[in-house]
């Protein structure tokens, strides 16, 4: 897939819609990302966006998308198959990687192959039970200056506030995993 065009670019970044997914591309945009890691892909739309902004300051090679969903297991609606994502992803060009399950199983099994992530994107709905596990797996994901943005819904208005790389160390260390002996 070659990058957006000018106009599609500036499409995504200022009339996109949802208009609270401006945000993730704007922030795409000023940064050169070259590792993306979404829990929660929906319908795969947005991961495809994000791929095609981050296309415009690196190349598809370099590139790396990793996807965490339930896929077809999962209750909400907007859930698609791990094979219909596939098939979506696809023609993007970059290195494809989609891990079902939820997040704390998900993140169990990768974490450590997803070292040097440069965006962590956090999607509702999200099973709170398995994240709060998983945030003690996030810091050896993440490097100094890594991006995370988390979809927060509350009332009318959706938003995705940013975490800081300190803010989730403190969080995994205040979250210790235990082992079954």
């Amino acid at each position: 897939m070659k990058p957006p065009s000018t106009l599609q670019y500036l499409s995504l970044r200022y009339f996109s819609r949802p208009q609270h997914q401006r945000q993730i591309y704007r922030q795409i945009a000023q940064r050169k990302i070259r590792s993306i890691v979404e829990i929660g892909i929906s319908d795969g739309t947005r991961a495809l966006q994000m791929l095609k902004v981050a296309l415009r300051r690196t190349s598809a090679e370099d590139l790396r998308y990793t996807g965490i969903d339930l896929f077809e297991a999962g209750d909400h609606a907007s859930t698609i198959s791990l094979k219909e994502a596939h098939r979506i992803l696809r023609p993007a060009g970059v290195r494809l990687q989609l891990i079902p399950g939820d997040p704390f199983s998900a993140l169990a099994r990768s974490a450590n192959s997803l070292a040097n992530t440069d965006l962590l994107l956090i999607n509702e709905p999200c099973d709170a039970a398995s994240l709060e596990q998983s945030w003690f797996f996030m810091p050896r994901m993440l490097h100094a200056g890594s991006l995370i943005l988390r979809e927060e819904t509350g009332g009318a208005q959706t938003v995705y506030q940013t975490i800081s790389v300190a803010a989730v160390e403190s969080m995994a260390a205040a979250r210790p995993v235990r082992r079954a002996a």
